[in-house]
């Protein structure tokens, strides 16, 4: 694309949930052709989502988990806000009442401000905890002040997740499930 090398298969794996011009910069892309290529890769993935949008393994089940036990759920994305939606709306997880908050016009995680911004849609709800799976969801979380609870499945490992300030860490959402009594304990205790 416009003479670039392409990226490794692992360099893409490796920034993949980063705000694309972060992701772009780390594929040394010149800063003139960020915005460019942004727009261009945006439009395309409105259209590709379309097609449909798959969850991570168990993520049905976490939410169907969370809401029997009353928890209102939201999401805080490197995504803009609509194509966050969208995105959602042509997944299986299209039926649960997700409050989103995409990264728009402030700066993206690991500063917290996605979080006061959701924190804001959530009313009375208070944020205990963020789920995510990577190192900058991690941060984010301790710097909302929040409990942090990495899930290993994409990127980073449990062990990355860990350093980068997860207060519990799993392999993946089904381990999640499995141990859901130990995490809902903890994050009961931490608040």
């Amino acid at each position: 694309m416009r003479g670039l090398p392409a990226p490794s298969k692992e360099n893409i794996f490796q920034f993949t949930g980063l705000p694309l011009p972060i992701m772009l910069q780390k594929f040394l892309v010149p800063e003139m052709l960020i915005k460019e290529i942004t727009i261009e890769f945006r439009d395309y993935l409105s259209d590709l989502i379309e097609e449909g949008t798959p969850s991570f393994s168990g993520a049905v089940d976490l939410l169907e988990k969370l809401y029997s036990l009353n928890y209102c759920v939201g999401i805080a994305t490197s995504k803009p806000t609509e194509l966050a939606k969208k995105t959602l709306k042509f997944s299986e997880l299209n039926n649960f009442p997700l409050l989103i908050q995409g990264t728009e016009n402030f700066p993206p995680k690991p500063n917290p401000e996605i979080l006061k911004k959701l924190s804001a849609q959530l009313y009375e709800a208070k944020i205990k905890v963020m789920i995510g799976d990577r190192k900058e969801d991690m941060e984010t979380a301790m710097n909302f002040d929040i409990t942090a609870v990495g899930v290993a499945q994409t990127s980073h490992t449990e062990l990355e997740l860990r350093e980068a300030g997860a207060d519990l860490a799993f392999p993946n959402i089904a381990e999640l499930l499995n141990s859901f009594e130990k995490f809902r304990d903890f994050i009961t205790l931490a608040h």
